[in-house]
């Protein structure tokens, strides 16, 4: 533990071995975030389209059911048979 702190004692006192900021030290982060962003947002369009897309496909379901008694219903009052 003590050479720790004389290690840290040493780096303060030296401030000519200290490592320069890097561009790369700021631009990775913003590269990583900003690709996530970009996949984050990629992503939620996906799956709105896919839930809209099965959306219109369970509407034109449940309008086709809906339909087919409506026909049935039609067609027996035509014939005579409803009431």
């Amino acid at each position: 533990m003590d050479t720790v702190f004389a290690e840290l004692a040493h780096f303060s006192q030296n401030p000519e071995k200290r490592r320069s900021v890097c561009l790369l030290d700021i631009a990775g982060p913003c590269f990583w975030s900003v690709l996530g962003l970009i996949v984050g947002v990629a992503y939620q369009r996906f799956v709105i389209k896919r839930l809209q897309m099965a959306s219109k496909t369970t509407q034109e379901n449940f309008e086709a059911i809906a339909a087919d008694p409506q026909k049935t219903c039609l067609g027996g009052q035509e014939a005579g048979r409803g009431p």
